[in-house]
C-alpha cells in the first residue's frame, strides 16, 4: 500500500473524522490503515483531542468529598471511573488545599513518625565492650551474642556475651549493627 504520511487529502480525512468525535480505531478501520498510522498523522498534525471527560463541580465535588474522607486517588478513580492521574490532575489543578491529603501521604508521614519514634527509642551503645567469651559456633548457646570476632569458616569465634533487649546481638553489638537513621 503506498505511504499517505504526506498526503494532504488523506491527512484532512483522518483529522476530519478526529475532529467528528471518532476514536482512532474508528477512523483506521474506516480508512482501512492501522490505528498507529491515524495516531501518527494526528500528532504530527498537532492535533490530540483525546477523550476529554468534563470535570463539572459535581464532579469535582465528589473527589473532594472523597479524598477528604482519605480515600487513595486509586479508590477515588475506580469510583469515578477514570484513571489516578486524572484524579492527581484534578486535586492540584480544582482542589489545591488538598494536595497532599489522600492515604498515600497520609501513610508516608504515618511511616514518618514510626521511624522518629524508632531514632528516639534508639540506645546507643556502652562504651566499653563487654568482655567476649569467645565461643565457635558450635558451642553458641541460645542467648548469647552472636557476632563474629575472629576467624574463617568453622574456626569463626563468636562474642558469646549474653544478647540484649531481643536481639541476637549483645548491648555493644546492637549498637554497631542497628545504627538509627
Amino acid at each position: 500500500m503506498a505511504s499517505h504520511r504526506n498526503d494532504p487529502v488523506f491527512i484532512d480525512k483522518v483529522l476530519t473524522l478526529t475532529r467528528e468525535g471518532k476514536s482512532r480505531t474508528e477512523v483506521a478501520a474506516l480508512l482501512h490503515i492501522s490505528r498507529n498510522a491515524v495516531c501518527g498523522v494526528v500528532t504530527r498534525a498537532g492535533f490530540s483531542p483525546g477523550r476529554v471527560r468534563a470535570w463539572t463541580p459535581e464532579r469535582i465535588e465528589k473527589v473532594r468529598e472523597l479524598a477528604s474522607q482519605k480515600y487513595s486517588q486509586t479508590a477515588i478513580a475506580r469510583a469515578l471511573g477514570t484513571s489516578s492521574s486524572r484524579i492527581n490532575n484534578v486535586i492540584r489543578r480544582h482542589i489545591p488545599e488538598l494536595v497532599g491529603h489522600t492515604a498515600r501521604e497520609s501513610n508516608q508521614v504515618t511511616t514518618m513518625v514510626k521511624k522518629a519514634e524508632a531514632r528516639a527509642a534508639y540506645v546507643p551503645p556502652p562504651a566499653e565492650p563487654p568482655t567476649p567469651t569467645m565461643v565457635t559456633l558450635m558451642d553458641l548457646a541460645p542467648g548469647q551474642c552472636k557476632w563474629p570476632l575472629d576467624g574463617r569458616g568453622a574456626a569463626t569465634m563468636f562474642c558469646g556475651a549474653a544478647q540484649w533487649n531481643g536481639r541476637v546481638y549483645c548491648h555493644h553489638h546492637s549498637g554497631r549493627a542497628f545504627v538509627a537513621a
